[in-house]
């Protein structure tokens, strides 16, 4: 079976992006870990990574670089909230974990676990059953569509 695999990014040494680093890792998922610190996000790998995404997701307003940086004036503007970013990256809000098509940002273990499908509450890395998240929503039994559209009989034409 091959492993899942995502992409984690973090900014220095922080003692939450590490727990929650080992979490993923616990759970044998394969991270590919860029530190923001030694290696900053280019203007196109945030725009990349942004996407149609809410631009304040990505800003960290605990950053003692908040109230400095103008972040809050501007919010509205999405590419000079990506400029002040790229500028001062300690103001990204860490983790952000990336898997193939959907991203978590924060240290939410559950949103994590659920976006990488693993178990969050026993930590011991057992990945969750593939019914999880195919829940049906009614009780019914899932019955045969009816065919509405009733054949006519050669003697009624």
């Amino acid at each position: 079976m091959v492993s899942k695999r995502a992409k984690f990014f973090m900014f220095g040494k922080e003692d939450r992006c590490e727990e929650v680093r080992k979490f993923i890792e616990d759970a044998g998922i394969l991270l590919s870990i860029r530190d923001l610190k030694i290696d900053p996000l280019t203007l196109t790998e945030m725009h990349t990574l942004v996407g149609y995404l809410f631009i304040e997701h990505f800003v960290n307003k605990t950053s003692p670089y908040y109230a400095k940086s103008g972040v809050e004036e501007v919010i509205n503007d999405r590419n000079k909230v990506i400029e002040i970013l790229i500028k001062e990256q300690s103001l990204i809000k860490v983790p952000i974990v990336q898997s193939a098509r959907l991203i978590t940002i924060g240290c939410d273990k559950e949103k994590i676990s659920n976006m990488l499908r693993i178990d969050a509450h026993n930590g011991n890395g057992e990945h969750m059953s593939d019914a999880t998240g195919n829940t049906r929503i009614s009780n019914r039994p899932i019955t045969k569509p009816r065919n509405i559209h009733k054949k006519r009989s050669s003697a009624s034409k």
